[in-house]
């Protein structure tokens, strides 16, 4: 059992490695992968399997599709049937155990079945909001400041500034523009907490990529990375996961922040504010 756990464990490995080495750079392709990076972790279903990026990767080489992911004895438990002829997706789920004496986290390969591969009603909720909400949870659940004027250099529209922990914003923009530079900036002003970091182009593809799949959560449309903006010196799988799971990161940090604005009801009370003006 554990040569047969341990050779699963590989195989799945290499099969993320590729699907990174796949996607990497292809437009059309790692457009579909962050539909599904987003599917699995900033939509998913609490119950649901699946999260993290290299999850995301065996997801999206088996079922792209998949919503929700329960193990056989889970969907059993709650009185579900597998439909007959259903593939099970292998994933890594994570269990924690001991090792050397001390609490450790172990990610075990498992198989699980999609939602739509069982006898359960399943309709996913989806948040909507409009780019003037989105702006408006952003202001209210990060501390920097936001600097609306035109001296910015060409080219730029906004830029999230670590020594004043400000965000400047060319003035004049449209509230869709409005929207996406503050998600954007909000992905600079996480990865700015690293004693590292470095305004460059593999920090700009990590906040931009961020922006984009909070962007497909809230039901609004973004530009998915263009290919040149891809970092050209990336071309190990190693440090593309890498890239990748910093850009989950920053996007489920960033959603957490704005879901807990939008759990206390500020962006209801501010339209009821607006209706009782005169």
């Amino acid at each position: 059992f554990a040569e047969r756990m341990k050779l699963l464990r590989e195989t799945l490995s290499d099969i993320s490695r590729n699907i990174f080495a796949k996607v990497w750079g292809n437009e059309k392709e790692f457009q579909s992968f962050l539909a599904v990076v987003e599917h699995l972790n900033l939509s998913a279903v609490d119950d649901s399997h699946g999260k993290g990026i290299v999850n995301a990767a065996l997801v999206y080489a088996q079922r792209p599709d998949a919503r929700r992911l329960l193990t056989f004895d889970e969907w059993s438990r709650k009185g579900v049937r597998i439909k007959k002829g259903s593939q099970g997706i292998n994933i890594f789920i994570p269990s924690t155990g001991e090792k050397a004496g001390k609490r450790t986290t172990f990610f075990n390969p498992t198989k699980v079945w999609d939602v739509e591969q069982t006898t359960a009603q399943f309709r996913p909720v989806r948040i909507e909001l409009t780019d003037l909400e989105v702006a408006t949870c952003i202001l209210n659940a990060m501390d920097f400041n936001v600097d609306i004027n035109d001296e910015l250099p060409d080219g730029v529209d906004a830029c999230y500034i670590p020594g004043t922990n400000e965000v400047r914003i060319r003035d004049g923009q449209s509230q869709e523009a409005v929207r996406t530079s503050l998600l954007i900036e909000c992905g600079h002003y996480l990865l700015a907490k690293s004693k590292d970091y470095v305004r460059s182009p593999e920090t700009n593809f990590v906040a931009y990529t961020s922006a984009y799949l909070l962007s497909l959560h809230f039901g609004l449309g973004m530009e998915p990375p263009p290919q040149e903006a891809f970092p050209p010196t990336i071309d190990s799988p190693g440090k593309i996961k890498e890239i990748l799971a910093s850009t989950l990161s920053v996007s489920t940090r960033v959603c957490a922040s704005m879901e807990k604005v939008l759990d206390k009801g500020f962006l209801r009370q501010e339209s009821q504010d607006e209706d009782m003006e005169p």
